[in-house]
């Protein structure tokens, strides 16, 4: 029997890490939500332990995405590969909670219209 997680396991368990930390789920609540301990989550996200499809379903629910979601950038060897769930920082992970969490409809365009010009500024200056 294969010791090594197999690369679809790790790639799930990745996606379901990052949308939990994007949500601002611990594994302690991710893990109650799944009837699992906090231990098995870290498992799951390591893709060291196989997640079950009903579990995979439940996550999804506790994720608020479609389950499709969870399998971003698993790749299909029927049909090449899929779209990659793009990798995050902790640090912009935690810039997206922060966002999320701003009601004012006009704060958040500001906010969003000072990254643009930034992001722009910074590839205006390394060109």
């Amino acid at each position: 029997m294969k010791d090594t997680p197999e690369d679809a396991d790790i790639r799930v368990g990745a996606n379901i890490r990052q949308l939990r930390a994007l949500r601002g789920i611990s594994q302690e609540k991710l893990g109650e939500q799944l009837g699992v301990t906090f231990q098995q989550i870290q498992k799951y996200e390591k893709g060291t332990n196989r997640i079950s499809a009903s579990r995979l379903v439940m996550a999804a629910k506790v994720l608020k995405v479609r389950i499709e979601v969870l399998f971003a950038g698993v790749v299909d060897t029927n049909d090449g590969d899929a779209d990659v769930f793009p990798t995050v920082s902790r640090e912009a992970t935690t810039l997206a909670q922060d966002f999320e969490a701003i009601t004012d409809p006009a704060v958040r365009l500001s906010i969003r219209g000072l990254v643009k010009s930034l992001s722009r500024q910074q590839v205006a200056n390394a060109a």
